[in-house]
């Protein structure tokens, strides 16, 4: 049996150049493979505000025709989004062979599994971010004994704690689906995958996560500045690129 060698993990320069430089190479298709999601949803939300204008109007006479639609929409808004996600998943594994029509083709044979892993993931989450603010509430109930200036100055500072108690906690399992999607394996597999690739650069891959969380934050707080697009740009451009950038650093992870 081969040797199984961990690798190196990439240093932080060398993975936003190889990221920048596979999200210029591959923009097309997945700025495509954010957009149709983003537009599909659009359409169904207009589709749910028109479903709920009885609602809104008089309560008593919505239809259960009406709640039934609008919970089916919801459904399919919801499936979207996933399948979405796998399928800009699989473009950044498969970048160099895949188009848009084969990403979101293979991206159903995933669902179950990435359904599963958003709810592990999403809890994980609000448990870290629930930890990390219980700090920043406990920091600062000590700190306004002092001076009500002294906990001006740090409240902003202190936001962080969360994101860095919520990147912890997420770390060991953030690389699950493109794990599912490379290996094509279940999801308790890619789940002790992730978690074996990750714990022995845990802390280097927390450093990269704060670091590009914050970058992408500022990016995204830029973007949103822009007249009428700047959601829409926003979400289309950090979104694909975010992909790009966690496949960089599970591409130099990953035991061969």
């Amino acid at each position: 049996m081969a040797k199984t060698i961990q690798k190196e993990i990439i240093s932080i320069s060398r993975s936003y150049h190889d990221a920048i430089e596979m999200y210029g190479k591959n923009f097309a298709k997945l700025f495509g493979v954010a957009l149709v999601p983003y537009v599909l949803t659009t359409i169904l939300s207009f589709a749910l505000r028109g479903s709920f204008a009885v609602g809104v109007t008089d309560v008593a006479n919505l239809s259960t025709t009406g709640i039934f639609v609008s919970i089916l929409i919801l459904f399919v808004i919801a499936l979207l989004q996933i399948i979405g996600f796998i399928a800009l998943i699989y473009l950044t594994i498969h970048h160099k062979k895949a188009t848009l029509l084969t990403a979101f083709e293979e991206s159903f044979g995933f669902f179950v599994r990435f359904t599963g892993y958003a709810i592990i993931f999403i809890f994980l989450t609000a448990v870290g971010l629930t930890a990390g603010y219980a700090v920043v509430i406990l920091i600062g109930s000590l700190l306004g004994r002092f001076s009500l200036e002294l906990i001006d100055s740090a409240i902003g500072w202190l936001y962080i704690i969360p994101l860095a108690v919520s990147s912890a906690l997420t770390a060991f399992y953030i690389f699950t689906g493109f794990v599912i999607v490379d290996k094509n394996v279940s999801l308790r597999e890619a789940l002790k995958t992730s978690f074996s690739i990750v714990k022995p650069q845990f802390w280097a891959i927390v450093t990269r996560l704060i670091l590009f969380y914050i970058v992408s934050g500022i990016l995204v707080f830029i973007l949103t500045r822009i007249p009428t697009l700047g959601n829409l740009l926003s979400l289309l451009i950090i979104t694909p690129f975010t992909s790009v950038y966690l496949s960089v650093l599970y591409k130099s992870l990953k035991k061969e």
